[in-house]
């Protein structure tokens, strides 16, 4: 057995996210939110919620990858748009966007006239 302590210190949460377990400032926080936390507080203007993520705002993945955490594949959207966005990928049709494109209705939305 490898001795305590010498693993990642990162496990898959419930919904596929990696988190932190180790003790220390972000035990239990999912990575890609500890990581657009870090980048917000560089360069973001928004007023920052007690998590370091603006107050009304996701952080989405381009790659739909949730154990892809690299900062150039993090997005910071808001919580409604990503809302509306993300529903053809789950599969659901609102009637207020189409996917457009290789047919996997993943990333491009055009207006779909009445």
């Amino acid at each position: 057995m490898p001795p305590k302590g010498s693993g990642s210190g990162i496990c898959l949460h419930s919904k596929g996210y990696p988190r932190y377990t180790r003790l220390g400032p972000h035990r239990d926080k999912l990575v890609h939110r500890v990581v657009m936390a870090a980048m917000c507080r560089e360069f973001c203007y928004y007023p920052l919620g007690p998590d370091g993520i603006p107050l009304g705002f996701d952080v989405h993945h381009f790659d739909f990858r949730k154990t892809h955490w690299c900062p150039s594949n993090l997005l910071l959207i808001d919580h409604i748009l990503h809302y509306h966005a993300d529903q053809p990928r789950r599969g659901y049709n609102l009637g207020l966007a189409r996917a457009n494109g290789s047919g996997n209705g993943l990333t491009h939305f055009e207006e779909v006239e009445d």
